[in-house]
């Protein structure tokens, strides 16, 4: 039995690329949030690790313990890179043989002569395939601003997280066309599905617009972004799906408490809040999101986007 990872908790990383040493890092947010140990939020085999370098993935966990549908991660836990897991919480151990899943960080090659093999190979197939989980399908010209949206993302911290975690989530993210608006759901959909907030997740759509254009006309500084800020949000929410982690049936429950014009869920606004990655709410117990790994805000921050302050038109003085 060893001692239980969890975020923030070191790991070892004996790779070097050239003649640079990756050392390692911590474990990075956000694990499991609703099972802590020792008031930390629990790390698990498909969550990301701070390393220099490509971006790396704890690979090994225990078989018979499960956190959110994955192998629980602890003290000898390898990673994708040869790392292994130094710290943990001494008072929490974690027994079981271990299991090693097949899942890879996500390396884009951003050279000249691989990004133009890339190129090539989006111009010539009709369904664009980004990586191994996340295919892009459209006519040419919405491959190709898609892909240069998709590598946008990549070249910021916040969305190589994102895309990472989408691509170890075990599931797959088919981004399509769309006019106008962007959208995310998961593979159906049924709101009510288990997986989509158990931690096994399920395959996920995204809608994307990769021209641009204002969410509300409102005037307000953010209302305008760029493309694949809006690409990123939609692909957040994408993760959530994929990695079971919604806060539950975002289309039932209880009203948002500050909301007396929509009538959604709270659930709802909750996923939005998170997605946008808003401050809190203290006045009507709404939760601090901004400080989440990836967010249309972080994202925005990276790309030097004004952040958004509301998700939904602040004329409207609403969540």
């Amino acid at each position: 039995m060893f001692p239980a990872a969890r975020i923030g908790d070191m790991h070892v990383c004996p790779m070097v690329t050239g003649l640079v040493p990756h050392v390692g890092g911590p474990v990075m947010p956000p694990g499991w949030p609703t099972v802590l140990i020792a008031g930390i939020p629990a790390a698990r085999a498909t969550d990301m690790v701070t390393c220099t370098g490509p971006p790396d993935v704890i690979i090994m966990g225990s078989s018979t313990v499960l956190i959110g549908g994955k192998p629980a991660a602890r003290v000898t836990s390898t990673t994708a890179h040869g790392g292994t897991i130094t710290l943990g919480a001494p008072t929490v151990l974690i027994g079981g043989p271990s299991v090693v899943l097949n899942i890879k960080p996500l390396v884009v090659k951003t050279g000249r002569l691989a990004s133009f093999k890339d190129w090539l190979k989006c111009a010539f197939s009709k369904e664009y395939k980004f990586s191994d989980h996340i295919t892009v399908k459209g006519d040419l010209a919405f491959r190709l601003e898609t892909r240069e949206n998709l590598r946008k993302l990549y070249g910021t911290n916040s969305g190589r997280a994102l895309l990472n975690s989408l691509e170890t989530s075990g599931n797959s993210v088919k981004i399509h066309e769309c006019a106008h608006g962007n959208d995310a759901a998961g593979d159906g959909p049924n709101w009510a599905d288990p997986d989509l907030f158990n931690g096994r997740g399920k395959d996920a759509y995204v809608k994307h617009n990769p021209y641009g254009g204002p969410l509300y006309n409102n005037g307000s500084a953010w209302d305008n972004p760029d493309p694949a800020v809006t690409l990123g949000h939609e692909l957040t929410h994408a993760s959530h799906i994929a990695n079971g982690n919604l806060p539950g049936d975002i289309t039932s429950g209880s009203k948002v408490p500050n909301d007396p014009v929509t009538g959604l869920p709270l659930t709802r606004a909750l996923e939005e809040r998170r997605t946008t990655g808003l401050p809190g709410d203290a006045a009507h117990n709404l939760p601090d999101y901004s400080n989440e790994p990836f967010s249309e805000n972080a994202i925005r921050n990276e790309l030097g986007e004004p952040p958004r302050t509301s998700y939904l038109n602040p004329d409207q003085n609403l969540w």
